[in-house]
């Protein structure tokens, strides 16, 4: 089971790569897109784990926390990705406030659930 999940980690990198660059090739003048667009393989790559963490039963989590030093990001979801980096494509995991655009895409996931599980969006019969 151990090595499926490599092979499916492996796959989605893969898959996420392969979206990056046809996202840089789609930029437009009008304004900057929405999300990590120098980086959207990455974006899509932590969508596909929290889908799948998800289909098994596991909330992946992000959060903030206060501390005298300031804020620290921390949470199962910044752990994976962390434990995970070595195993991915350089410079495939942003280096800038990681904790932040974890975040920001766990936000989009849910909002994409949410509209997902919406009553209106059932089938019924």
């Amino acid at each position: 089971m151990a090595e499926a999940a490599t092979s499916d980690i492996a796959r989605s990198a893969k898959r996420s790569v392969s979206a990056k660059r046809s996202a840089s090739a789609k930029h437009s003048a009008a304004g900057r897109p929405s999300g990590t667009p120098e980086n959207l393989g990455f974006d899509f790559f932590v969508q596909q784990l929290l889908v799948d963490a998800r289909a098994v039963g596991v909330k992946l989590t992000i959060y903030r926390s206060k501390s005298k030093m300031g804020s620290d990001w921390g949470g199962s979801l910044l752990k994976t990705i962390e434990l995970l980096r070595a195993h991915l494509p350089d410079k495939f995991v942003p280096k800038a406030n990681l904790g932040k655009v974890l975040d920001r895409i766990a936000r989009s996931h849910a909002i994409l659930l949410a509209k997902m599980d919406h009553p209106r969006n059932s089938v019924s019969g």
